[in-house]
């Protein structure tokens, strides 16, 4: 666990911030279905997420070759207070701080569950947009903007481990909260990239970068219990029914 943590803070000073969480997100996938799947056995692990796990693993090696590079002597300063960039931080900073006090002072179990479901996923997300550019930041300020970054980023890593108590108790259908999950913070963190680290700038092939991220949103569909047939069929119900 704190090789673990080092690394999260280490990793996206020597590359592409939006690269990061998609390459964390599948090492955690691969470590946890060799561990408890393979060496363990202590789950059982279906053919559908391990299939899934293995094109997540296959994505990520095509990232740095289809997607953004290293840019150099990027001015932090300069990037954060872009008007588009200083609006997206502001916005994902107050709703990780809106959704962290509801988590931590709201009464969650009196709130109907959907609701009380998307005040935690809302953490996690926004935390996704904060701690890797914070971590990002660390690395190319001066010493005393560094001891403001570092602050923020403990709060946010604490906020973070406590929210996943609070996932672990008050999910109930984790087969579809998890993916949900997954998805929404692999797509915030590709638009923080493009948004506030200007990858756009150096994208090799949006072709092969947008393919990418759908075989990756495809993956972690296929781990879900989400069936998008039946969604589909029940609206349709429902629909005829308002008729």
């Amino acid at each position: 666990q704190a090789a673990a943590a080092t690394a999260g803070v280490v990793a996206p000073w020597f590359g592409p911030v939006s690269l990061f969480w998609p390459t964390a997100l599948t090492s955690h996938l691969l470590s946890n279905m060799i561990i408890i799947g393979f060496i363990l056995r202590r789950e059982d692990l279906p053919k559908d997420t391990q299939v899934a796990t293995y094109i997540l693993m296959l994505s990520v090696f095509m990232l740095p070759v289809v997607g953004p590079g290293i840019q150099e002597h990027q001015d932090v300063w300069n990037l954060l207070w872009n008007p588009l960039s200083a609006a997206w931080m502001i916005i994902f900073a107050l709703l990780f701080v809106v959704s962290s006090a509801v988590m931590i002072f709201g009464d969650l179990r009196q709130m109907k569950e959907r609701v009380a479901e998307l005040w935690i996923v809302a953490v996690p997300i926004s935390g996704t947009v904060l701690l890797p550019t914070v971590s990002k930041t660390i690395s190319l300020t001066s010493n005393n903007a560094k001891i403001g970054c570092i602050i923020a980023y403990s709060a946010i890593a604490i906020t973070w481990t406590f929210q996943a108590i609070v996932e672990a108790k008050m999910i109930s259908c984790r087969t579809k909260y998890i993916p949900t999950k997954m998805f929404l913070s692999l797509f915030v963190n590709a638009i923080s990239g493009i948004i506030v680290w200007e990858d756009w700038r150096v994208v090799e092939s949006w072709m092969g970068y947008v393919c990418t991220f759908l075989s990756m949103s495809l993956a972690i569909y296929l781990m879900s219990s989400l069936e998008y047939c039946t969604v589909k069929k029940r609206i349709r119900v429902s629909l005829s029914n308002m008729d």
